[in-house]
């Protein structure tokens, strides 16, 4: 199968959830139509942003919080064929989901061309049916995300040359916020290029001269391409400089997108709460301001995101440690997903009590195929069971969603 076939194929699973929650769950926003279900929470943001542009106000929740590259996107659209937003950003959505697909298939093969066939198959199976990359098919950024990390990791994979990975990077810093994760991997891949290419100019038989000229040169080049690979963020910067005198809006307003409102603790107890990984276990003590069921209106753990966001959390995690420690992921893979998992983790997991973190692991792009290679060491009917329930949960998720319920 391609990679375009198990997007259609794992989506109705999606699309059978969004139809089942809309007709059969207790709807909590009874007024909404099939698509507009499907732009619910973050994407009724982006449906103002597409709308009506960006506000900031330093007192009140405003949707600079949320990057440009897919609001525009989607706004373009909107625009040019007069569809209404919440229709251009799920087309959006679904047209990067179904890129990322094909990209990640081309991906798993560039990465297992000596391995067994069936590894591919996996990855895009496991990238398809992850019950949280339900987002992917909503308004929401993350499959944009998703399509353009994989397109840098297949570039770095495939030697391409270090500009035109930055450039993709740069679309990354753009789209959401743990773009810059990107940056170190990109800094080690180009390095390295312009390390080899410094190898072959000493070899050459040039005069020191000469070479000192090379090699000035090449770190001018080295340091302008990582500079290059954040043209996203520094768009977005300057237009927030441009229309609210603030270039860092999009950090200040972070204050008021907080789940928790008790007084934020000094840099030495949240240093420890971090390390001993309070924001996770908290989420579990019933007396804890951040316990699970007082974010939930139902008492069933099967059906809250809130408790399973940092299972999802942590899962990713184990799953990065078991790729490179096993050596199934190389630098540039085990960079980029330490990074986005570590930086939500560093900055939103106490304010937001892990809210979001089960959506933040689903496009951690290296998981997938780590995933894939503890499934080949499963038998067929194993793998049947895990993926039978891993997409159970996706459409339950999906059906909760399209009714209102609070997932995110």
């Amino acid at each position: 199968m391609t990679g375009a076939s198990y997007y259609f194929a794992t989506s109705v699973i999606v699309v059978v959830g969004v139809l089942a929650g809309s007709s059969l769950l207790v709807d909590t926003d009874p007024g909404l139509g099939t698509v507009a279900r499907l732009a619910n929470w973050d994407g009724r943001w982006y449906r103002r942003i597409v709308d009506d542009g960006y506000q900031y106000d330093p007192k009140l929740a405003s949707n600079v919080a949320f990057f440009p590259a897919y609001p525009l996107l989607a706004r373009f659209l909107h625009q040019a064929t007069g569809c209404k937003a919440d229709v251009a950003l799920v087309i959006v959505s679904h047209l990067a989901l179904l890129g990322a697909f094909m990209v990640m298939a081309c991906y798993a093969r560039t990465r297992r061309a000596s391995g067994p066939p069936e590894a591919v198959d996996l990855t895009l199976l496991a990238f398809g049916l992850l019950p949280t990359t339900f987002f992917l098919r909503m308004a929401y950024s993350e499959a944009l995300f998703c399509l353009v990390t994989a397109l840098a990791l297949l570039g770095m994979h495939r030697h391409w040359r270090p500009v035109v990975v930055a450039v993709i990077v740069g679309l990354a810093t753009a789209t959401r916020p743990v773009g810059v994760a990107l940056v170190v991997p990109l800094a080690i891949y180009t390095w390295r290029r312009t390390r080899s290419g410094w190898s072959n100019w000493d070899r050459s038989g040039a005069t020191r001269t000469q070479r000192g000229l090379r090699l000035s040169l090449a770190a001018l080049s080295c340091f302008g391409t990582i500079g290059l690979c954040c043209w996203g963020l520094a768009a977005f910067m300057a237009f927030q400089w441009f229309e609210f005198g603030d270039a860092l809006a999009f950090v200040k307003t972070q204050s008021t997108w907080r789940i928790r409102h008790d007084e934020l603790a000094g840099p030495f107890e949240s240093a420890w709460r971090l390390l001993t990984l309070e924001p996770v276990w908290s989420v579990y003590v019933p007396s804890r301001p951040d316990y699970w069921m007082r974010f939930d209106s139902h008492e069933n753990p099967l059906f809250s995101l809130q408790f399973a966001n940092p299972v999802f959390f942590i899962g990713a995690a184990v799953l990065v440690v078991i790729g490179a420690v096993r050596r199934q992921l190389t630098d540039y893979e085990v960079w980029t997903a330490v990074l986005l998992l570590l930086i939500p983790y560093v900055t939103r997991s106490h304010e937001n009590a892990m809210a979001g973190f089960g959506r933040f692991a689903a496009v951690v792009i290296p998981v997938y195929p780590v995933m894939a290679w503890l499934l080949l060491r499963l038998d067929t009917g194993a793998r049947c069971l895990v993926f039978a329930v891993a997409a159970c949960f996706l459409g339950l998720y999906s059906a909760m969603f399209a009714a209102s319920y609070r997932l995110i």
